[in-house]
Protein backbone atom coordinates (compact mmCIF):
# COMPACT_ATOMS: atom_id res chain seq x y z
CA UNK A 1 0.00 0.00 0.00
CA UNK A 2 2.62 2.09 0.64
CA UNK A 3 4.54 1.38 -2.29
CA UNK A 4 1.26 2.99 -4.31
CA UNK A 5 0.79 5.93 -2.38
CA UNK A 6 3.92 6.99 -3.09
CA UNK A 7 3.36 6.01 -6.61
CA UNK A 8 0.46 8.34 -6.51
CA UNK A 9 2.64 11.37 -4.74
CA UNK A 10 4.85 11.05 -7.41
CA UNK A 11 2.12 11.46 -10.49
CA UNK A 12 0.76 14.13 -8.79
CA UNK A 13 3.90 15.95 -8.11
CA UNK A 14 4.20 15.18 -12.01
CA UNK A 15 1.07 16.85 -12.85
CA UNK A 16 1.57 19.96 -10.38
CA UNK A 17 5.40 20.38 -12.72
CA UNK A 18 3.41 20.02 -15.55
CA UNK A 19 0.39 23.12 -14.26
CA UNK A 20 3.26 25.39 -13.36
CA UNK A 21 4.92 25.02 -16.78
CA UNK A 22 1.86 25.52 -18.29
CA UNK A 23 0.61 28.63 -16.01
CA UNK A 24 4.42 30.36 -16.61
CA UNK A 25 3.58 30.30 -20.50
CA UNK A 26 0.73 31.74 -20.31
CA UNK A 27 1.81 35.69 -20.11
CA UNK A 28 3.98 34.91 -22.83
CA UNK A 29 0.96 34.08 -24.77
CA UNK A 30 -0.97 37.29 -23.90
CA UNK A 31 2.15 39.50 -24.40
CA UNK A 32 2.31 37.45 -28.05
CA UNK A 33 -1.43 38.21 -28.84
CA UNK A 34 -1.51 42.12 -27.54
CA UNK A 35 1.93 42.58 -29.63
CA UNK A 36 0.00 41.48 -32.55
CA UNK A 37 -3.06 43.66 -31.26
CA UNK A 38 -1.60 46.82 -30.47
CA UNK A 39 0.75 47.15 -33.86
CA UNK A 40 -2.61 46.60 -35.61
CA UNK A 41 -4.23 49.06 -33.71
CA UNK A 42 -1.34 51.78 -34.48
CA UNK A 43 -1.75 50.93 -37.59
CA UNK A 44 -5.43 51.23 -38.16
CA UNK A 45 -5.65 54.93 -36.42
CA UNK A 46 -2.44 55.79 -38.72
CA UNK A 47 -4.90 54.89 -41.93
CA UNK A 48 -7.40 56.72 -40.33
CA UNK A 49 -5.52 60.12 -39.88
CA UNK A 50 -4.16 59.96 -43.22
CA UNK A 51 -6.99 59.29 -44.71
CA UNK A 52 -8.77 61.67 -43.21
CA UNK A 53 -5.70 64.49 -43.97
CA UNK A 54 -6.11 63.47 -47.41
CA UNK A 55 -10.23 63.76 -47.35
CA UNK A 56 -9.60 67.68 -45.65
CA UNK A 57 -6.58 68.71 -47.78
CA UNK A 58 -7.68 71.76 -50.15
CA UNK A 59 -4.08 72.63 -51.93
CA UNK A 60 -2.58 70.62 -54.14
CA UNK A 61 0.36 70.30 -51.70
CA UNK A 62 -1.80 69.61 -48.81
CA UNK A 63 -3.46 66.33 -51.06
CA UNK A 64 0.12 65.49 -52.05
CA UNK A 65 1.14 65.27 -48.48
CA UNK A 66 -1.22 63.24 -47.04
CA UNK A 67 -1.65 60.73 -50.33
CA UNK A 68 2.08 60.28 -48.99
CA UNK A 69 1.20 59.64 -45.53
CA UNK A 70 -1.54 56.99 -46.86
CA UNK A 71 0.89 55.00 -48.70
CA UNK A 72 2.94 55.07 -45.92
CA UNK A 73 -0.04 54.14 -43.29
CA UNK A 74 -1.06 51.50 -45.87
CA UNK A 75 2.52 50.44 -46.83
CA UNK A 76 2.90 49.66 -43.10
CA UNK A 77 -0.61 47.45 -42.73
CA UNK A 78 0.72 45.37 -46.02
CA UNK A 79 3.95 44.47 -43.34
CA UNK A 80 1.22 43.57 -40.79
CA UNK A 81 -0.99 41.19 -43.24
CA UNK A 82 2.24 39.23 -43.99
CA UNK A 83 2.96 39.01 -40.57
CA UNK A 84 -0.58 37.89 -39.75
CA UNK A 85 -0.55 35.18 -42.23
CA UNK A 86 -2.25 32.21 -41.19
CA UNK A 87 0.78 30.39 -41.37
CA UNK A 88 3.21 33.03 -39.78
CA UNK A 89 0.76 33.18 -36.57
CA UNK A 90 0.32 29.76 -36.38
CA UNK A 91 4.38 29.43 -35.89
CA UNK A 92 3.83 32.48 -33.53
CA UNK A 93 1.56 31.14 -31.12
CA UNK A 94 1.82 27.10 -31.51
CA UNK A 95 5.18 27.45 -29.28
CA UNK A 96 3.32 28.79 -26.28
CA UNK A 97 0.02 27.43 -26.54
CA UNK A 98 1.45 24.17 -27.51
CA UNK A 99 3.40 24.45 -24.38
CA UNK A 100 0.73 25.72 -22.34
CA UNK A 101 -1.12 22.94 -23.34
CA UNK A 102 1.14 20.12 -22.39
CA UNK A 103 1.95 19.35 -26.02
Amino acid sequence: MAIKREAVNAAWAQVDVVLQRRADLIPNLVETVKGFAAQEQTVFGDIAKARSALLGAHSPADKIAANGQLDSALGRLLVVVEKLSPVKIQRELSAPTGRASGH
